[in-house]
């Protein structure tokens, strides 16, 4: 555990804070600081980024894609909330957005055949999307 005196702190994460006040007022400092919070808290953060996600079936007009789940600390230490998947419709930007649920897959259809479409995934916890 690292003891806090003044900023930077420097916490890594995952790391127990645990936290003890002491008042002051115009006469200086109170005698007793304040008991310890013995059960502590967890440095929590936005998920990890992910890895791209891989396409499991293609047709000329549907392809369905499928991302691993972060799990442990990727999560950022808070569940995962949602998914949210983008694509590249073959203009180069990839910034449609197809999806933002909790699921690990997704089936894309009405496209069309002999073009290029690329996809990428991100993670949402209470803290927001990860990369």
């Amino acid at each position: 555990m690292s003891v806090l005196l003044a900023a930077p702190y420097n916490l890594n994460f995952d790391a127990l804070v645990v936290v003890r006040a002491t008042a002051k007022n115009s006469y200086g400092f109170a005698l007793n600081p304040s008991v310890a919070n013995s059960i502590g808290a967890r440095i929590r953060v936005s998920p990890s980024q992910m890895a791209a996600p891989t396409i499991v079936l293609q047709t000329d007009t549907t392809i369905k894609v499928k991302w691993v789940e972060l799990i442990g600390t990727q999560t950022g230490n808070s569940p995962i909330l949602s998914y949210n998947l983008y694509w590249d419709n073959a203009s180069g930007t990839t910034v449609y957005e197809l999806l933002d649920a909790l699921v690990t897959e997704f089936t894309v259809t009405g496209l069309t055949g002999g073009q290029n479409y690329s996809f990428k995934v991100r993670a949402r916890n209470v803290y927001g999307y990860g990369q």
